[in-house]
């Protein structure tokens, strides 16, 4: 739960061993605390999925139409939360790898609004919370390969997620 992620961070931030990375992720671990925290009582809440990511899609394959997503798998980071996170993960990691990664966040959060619109503050707050699930995704991956160090599958989008906060970065969050 996204709402925790500065919990979450704080425990696992210095298992990270670059002090630049470290850095990186302190940053916005900042902005989140000066921005998000204050008003999380002012966002909506409901039943999310919590990990909408390409690894969790169900696609279809109908070669005579637009390829579709069909369904959803894994639940098991199924939560009552702020609505407005889901959508911050999905933009999160549909980011990552692209040349345009706003424009790619842009067309995500596009077919979300068309769905169901976010709000003023919820726009407001989704590029810090893109972020702070980037610096979450990465903390953990920093504690789970302390763990296990020879799963690989713990460090699959270990590298584009700090490329991208570096990007990240360099923008203003407005």
């Amino acid at each position: 739960d996204m709402a925790h992620a500065e919990e979450t961070i704080g425990r696992y931030i210095d298992l990270i061993e670059s002090a630049q990375k470290r850095a990186l992720v302190s940053l916005f671990l900042q902005r989140f605390r000066e921005k998000v925290l204050p008003r999380l009582s002012q966002l909506r809440r409901s039943v999310i999925h919590g990990d909408g990511n390409d690894y969790n899609l169900l696609v279809s394959m109908d070669k005579k139409a637009p390829r579709v997503v069909a369904g959803l798998i894994d639940f098991g980071d199924v939560v009552a939360s702020h609505t407005v996170f889901d959508p911050a993960i999905a933009t999160a990691y549909v980011m990552l790898d692209k040349d345009d990664p706003i424009a790619a966040a842009a067309q995500l959060v596009a077919g979300y609004y068309s769905a169901l619109p976010l709000t003023d503050l919820e726009l407001e707050l989704l590029p810090t919370l893109i972020a702070i699930r980037l610096c979450t995704s990465v903390s953990m991956s920093a504690y789970q390969q302390a763990q296990e160090p020879q799963n690989n599958y713990l460090s699959v989008s270990e590298k584009p997620a700090w490329e991208l906060l570096e990007r990240l970065a360099d923008i203003p969050p407005i």
